[in-house]
């Protein structure tokens, strides 16, 4: 896939845009990043790269937020996180394209 001029600006800006909102409110890559990545890429395309750009996200929060998480709780959720994010991989890999486009359009 070859990516226009038009195109790169248009992830220059979505990709801060959502980094940005979703470190102020949690929200950017679900609002943002996704459907722009998934409208520009491919839905299951987009949907694998937002995962991967929005957790290097998470890992630079935790940079910052270190001496303010409670590690315990922190080390909990990623466990859990990690596997429902196995299982909603393997999931997306198996399903058509037109229903996780639908369940993209539908979130």
């Amino acid at each position: 896939m070859e990516i226009d001029a038009l195109t790169l600006l248009m992830l220059l800006v979505a990709v801060p845009a959502a980094f940005t909102l979703s470190s102020a409110a949690g929200l950017g890559g679900s609002l943002i990043l996704v459907p722009s990545l998934a409208a520009i890429l491919g839905t299951k395309e987009g949907v694998a790269l937002a995962a991967l750009l929005l957790a290097a996200n998470n890992v630079a929060k935790l940079g910052a937020y270190r001496r303010t998480l409670p590690i315990r709780a922190a080390v909990m959720i990623a466990l859990t996180v990690m596997a429902g994010a196995a299982i909603g991989a393997g999931l997306m890999v198996r399903a058509p394209e037109s229903w996780v486009t639908a369940v993209v359009i539908a979130a």
